[in-house]
């Protein structure tokens, strides 16, 4: 009887003591980032995947996690039958139950409001995407992307919206971003920034340095390439600010004649041998813009294979290209177009199916982003991130490494825009 209780307390004392162990950390810190991290691509795609059909979209981030961890313990104690059918009440027999639940709540905060406005429609900085390429990130991916202009270089705005009726020609816009991207693979081309503190009537104020340094004496570069350089540095050296805006010192445009300014340039651009230097006090600099996040998410929905079921409600007709000549022609939305039928080995079909939708490499480049779409849910090892929406599925293949690439960047860029939105501009919701 004595050797039973003993058991029994014993038992009560250990089922007390509910520690959290290293293995229990490791394994929540694991999942949570496992299953955020997975999350936000899925919403990412999704969003995009919505941008091509004109559909509502919608951001949640995950704000607080909390986990509950509840313990139970049932003991009992019976006696042993005697020989004979007798109880007996100095043998006891004992049984223990131990149950552990985990019950985790989740506080999400949703974009609205100003929210809203300051993450996806803002301008994203352009220090802070020119400063990506010194992390290892292709200056021309974060171009193509990002990128709204580029001093006089325009990157297909129209495309950085519902789906045009004639797909820009971005020629120019794209040349200079692989042309960069030649100099940044052969260590020519970087970027520096600095940011300084200026005070004017008591008012402190932020200016950013930018500093595009070319190695325009290189001999590997080849001719073409070398003119989109030149012709870079040109149009730095020539641009012009807006009327009425006045440059500090005396550096005010020639053909601005406006002695009445009343407000100050937000930008300066310097001009030397290897070197484009750009002054400015505003993240939408004149000489340099960002594309908003929404902006960049349209973009990249033009990437999108739509079923072809569903051309007529995702506004993809017959479109028209419009060419540098200023004239145009027809060419039919079909993805398979510009794949010749002889193209069958495994290398031409990887090609083919990381190209987006005929006639867009002309707007958004050739490689940079992919969605493929389908009836059923794609196998295992087919598609590194999925969604289901309008009764298929939408995926980025798991075999185009820039498309992944490209989906990861506009995570990273997501990440950046959000640490504008105080706690208190967005409304939670609680989910147990």
């Amino acid at each position: 009887m004595k050797i039973a209780l003993i058991f029994l307390v014993a038992f009560m004392v250990s089922s007390c003591a509910n520690k959290i162990t290293q293995i229990d950390i490791t394994s929540d810190t694991v999942n949570y980032s496992n299953a955020t991290s997975d999350a936000r691509q899925a919403q990412l795609l999704l969003n995009i995947v919505k941008l091509r059909y004109n559909d509502p979209i919608q951001f949640l981030e995950s704000d607080i996690i909390q986990l509950d961890r509840t313990q139970t313990t049932e003991f009992s104690l019976t006696p042993l039958a005697a020989i004979g059918g007798a109880a007996s009440s100095d043998t006891l027999t004992g049984s223990g139950k131990r149950t552990r639940q985990f019950a985790p709540q989740f506080a999400y905060k949703r974009l609205s409001g100003e929210a809203y406005a300051a993450v996806l429609l803002e301008p994203m900085p352009v220090r802070s995407i020119l400063l990506l390429s010194q992390s290892g990130w292709s200056i021309e991916r974060l171009m193509v992307c990002c990128i709204a202009r580029l001093f006089d270089y325009e990157n297909a705005r129209s495309v950085a919206g519902p789906t045009p009726t004639i797909i820009p020609d971005n020629h120019d816009f794209l040349n200079l971003a692989d042309s960069l991207r030649e100099l940044q693979l052969q260590n020519s081309f970087q970027i520096l920034s600095d940011r300084k503190v200026e005070e004017v009537d008591r008012k402190k104020s932020f200016v950013d340095y930018i500093t595009i340094l070319i190695n325009r004496s290189i001999n590997s570069l080849e001719p073409e390439k070398r003119k989109e350089i030149d012709k870079l540095f040109n149009d730095a050296g020539d641009f012009r600010f807006p009327h009425g805006c006045s440059l500090p010192s005396d550096e005010r445009p020639t053909n601005d004649s406006d002695e009445s300014t009343t407000y100050p340039c937000t930008s300066a651009v310097t001009v030397v041998e290897n070197a484009i230097r750009v002054e400015t006090r505003s993240a939408n600099s004149y000489p340099i813009v960002g594309r908003s996040l929404l902006g960049a998410l349209s973009a990249l929905s033009q990437a999108v294979h739509v079923p072809d079921d569903h051309n007529r409600i995702a506004y993809t007709p017959t479109i028209e290209i419009k060419n540098t000549l200023e004239s145009t022609h027809r060419v039919v939305n079909d993805p398979q177009s510009d794949v010749t039928a002889e193209s069958d080995s495994s290398n031409n079909e990887s090609k083919q199916t990381c190209l987006p939708p005929s006639g867009w490499e002309k707007a958004i480049s050739d490689h940079f982003f992919v969605v493929r779409s389908s009836e059923n849910k794609p196998q295992e090892g087919k598609a590194a991130v999925s969604v289901f929406h309008r009764d298929h599925w939408f995926f980025v293949p798991d075999e185009c490494p820039d498309a992944k690439a490209m989906l990861a960047l506009m995570g990273h860029l997501y990440e950046m825009q959000w640490t504008k939105v105080e706690s208190e501009s967005s409304r939670i919701l609680l989910i147990d």
